[in-house]
């Protein structure tokens, strides 16, 4: 491997992949970061087509590669095949052709834990069994599954993390925080309108998260092990609702809708072993998640045309 570090990151214009962009320039100034996305220009194009994972690992030339491209959960099955199956498969055939063995750290989802027990609220652990209840934890799945693969080979040297809830400043997309943010910027709004109150997530602020995977990513013991990325606590949707109405000085009654209830109602993961193996926890309370990511919001909002 080169003197130099060189960590390749997909998903790069993603909301994980622009943070660990970020956190790997601040916390690892010395090494030599590749970032590809959607509008790249070392290598363009999709890493679906096998060509252009070959033309990216080969001018790259990656010691570390952060898999952080990919779909959410609102993407359709064959979307999802291809984003988490296809891109990881044609990226890991084309490390194993340079002849150069890699770090991979694999961005998964703690999605693909079994159902958790909310009467219990026993912290989700690493051990846990597997069960994706959904297809997009089955693709995520399937897509540890081919990093196992290629680790047997000696191809890639893996780590697995396993994000739970991530939330934070530019956040965009089918998801509940943008949902509820773009219902607190409309002037006209008479409430918010959101569903499943009652349910509950561990939810984790992306710069936190980025910079977990920068610390598992150079931690030399973490190699083979899957770690959970989380708060460690769990929060319903109503509070967090609640937590933005506050920041944001509305005073606008929170209505449920009628929606189909989620797959998973709640869930709250133990951060214990990336505590354990490199150190990192979360720097960051939930309400400054919540101030800093409707500040971004506030001021992008207004500085539309």
């Amino acid at each position: 491997m080169s003197d130099v570090p060189r960590v390749l990151v997909t998903g790069a214009t993603g909301f994980v992949g622009r943070q660990v962009v970020e956190a790997l320039r601040e916390l690892w100034p010395e090494a030599e970061v590749v970032a590809h996305g959607r509008r790249s220009l070392l290598a363009p194009g999709s890493l679906t087509d096998p060509a252009v994972a070959r033309n990216l690992v080969s001018r790259a030339r990656p010691t570390h590669v952060v898999h952080a491209c990919g779909g959410g959960p609102a993407a359709r099955p064959a979307e999802l095949e291809a984003l988490h199956g296809t891109t990881t498969e044609n990226l890991l055939r084309a490390v194993a052709e340079s002849g150069r063995p890699v770090r991979w750290l694999n961005v998964g989802s703690s999605a693909v834990y079994a159902p958790q027990d909310a009467a219990r609220e026993a912290p989700l652990g690493e051990g846990e069994p597997d069960r994706p209840v959904t297809d997009y934890a089955r693709s995520k799945l399937l897509q540890e599954g081919l990093v196992r693969a290629a680790a047997r080979t000696g191809a890639v040297e893996p780590v697995f993390v396993r994000l739970f809830n991530t939330i934070g400043p530019g956040q965009e997309g089918p998801f509940l925080v943008p949902a509820l943010v773009a219902q607190l910027l409309d002037p006209d709004a008479a409430a918010i309108r959101l569903g499943n109150l009652a349910a509950a997530r561990d939810f984790v602020d992306v710069r936190d998260a980025a910079e977990a995977i920068v610390a598992l990513l150079r931690c030399p013991i973490a190699a083979g092990e899957r770690v959970n990325v989380c708060s460690g606590e769990a929060t319903t949707v109503r509070r967090l609702a609640a937590l933005f109405l506050s920041v944001s000085e509305r005073e606008l009654p929170l209505l449920e809708t009628s929606m189909r209830p989620p797959a998973l109602l709640f869930q709250r993961g133990s951060r214990h072993k990336a505590q354990a193996l490199c150190g990192w926890r979360p720097r960051r309370t939930l309400v400054e998640t919540v101030r800093d990511t409707w500040e971004a919001a506030l001021e992008a909002f207004v500085g539309r045309p």
